[in-house]
């Protein structure tokens, strides 16, 4: 990815309130998956949207999926075997 295009992902057209209100609305089950960097927000969320499943995965890296798959593979088939 070329350094102009990197530096136009840091132009975002949204504040993180825009989001926030759109999780605590959404009326589909939700699972929120983060690492450690993220913990207190999900925490948050968590609070804000009691009915979130949150899962912190404190040994990832930015790609969850890949530094642990297995243990992400197997949370997804759960959470999806719940869906209605």
């Amino acid at each position: 990815m070329a350094l102009e295009d990197s530096l136009a992902l840091l132009d975002y057209p949204f504040e993180r309130s825009h989001w926030r209100t759109i999780a605590r609305a959404f009326d589909k089950p939700l699972l929120y998956v983060v690492t450690p960097q993220f913990e207190q927000q999900a925490i948050n969320l968590k609070r804000n949207r009691p009915q979130t499943q949150i899962e912190v995965f404190k040994k990832a890296g930015h790609a969850l999926f890949a530094d642990e798959p297995q243990r992400f593979n197997a949370l997804i088939e759960k959470f999806a075997a719940r869906l209605p």
